[in-house]
């Protein structure tokens, strides 16, 4: 091989590599890319909502009656999970318990300040202000603590074992009927016959 078909071939083979690299930057930017923007149209569907409650806030009372605050942010939540990567699907979880807060509210300014600061929290979330680590330790915070004692485990127990025991006499005694039934006809038959 003479010294230009090797020049040739390492060429060819660093435009290979330059073309691969540049096609695997590409996509890379293309997926961050995407991902930024669903993040940011999550973000927006929740600033929209609180803009649609703000205004309606400035409706009479009359007109507001039957409008509920609460029903705008449950709705952001799946959109949330479907907008979020994997990593910040605390955020929308955080916010169903947000919504559980305003659901619980007495009054609907305790419903507006609580989407205010739901809608505030997640806009500071999305320039930087606050890491996804505080909805994950807010989540775990809100979440009930489950008893887990040996009394509930032994209740389980029996409540399992009475519901196979139930079962078993209730297949039993279909069994018993069908057999009766069964022996009744043979009879039947034997003294027709």
């Amino acid at each position: 091989m003479t010294g230009l078909a090797a020049a040739a071939q390492l060429a060819a083979l660093i435009s290979i590599v330059v073309t691969v690299g540049l096609f695997a930057y590409t996509q890379v930017t293309t997926i961050r890319a995407g991902r930024s923007q669903a993040r940011e149209a999550a973000v927006l569907e929740v600033l929209d909502a609180l803009d649609r409650i703000t205004r309606r806030r400035a409706w009479p009372t009359v007109a507001r009656l039957w409008h509920k605050p609460e029903l705008d942010y449950a709705l952001l939540v799946p959109r949330l999970l479907v907008g979020l990567p994997k990593r910040d699907r605390a955020i929308a979880t955080w916010l169903a318990t947000q919504v559980n807060l305003m659901n619980a509210a007495s009054t609907q300014t305790q419903v507006f300040k609580v989407a205010l600061e739901a809608s505030s929290r997640i806009a500071n979330w999305h320039i930087g202000e606050v890491p996804t680590s505080w909805f994950e330790s807010a989540v775990r915070a809100h979440s009930p603590r489950k008893p887990r004692g040996n009394l509930r485990v032994l209740m389980t127990s029996i409540a399992a074992a009475a519901g196979l025991v139930v079962a078993g006499l209730t297949a039993s005694a279909v069994a018993g009927v069908g057999a009766g039934l069964a022996q009744l006809r043979v009879r039947k038959a034997a003294d027709n016959g």
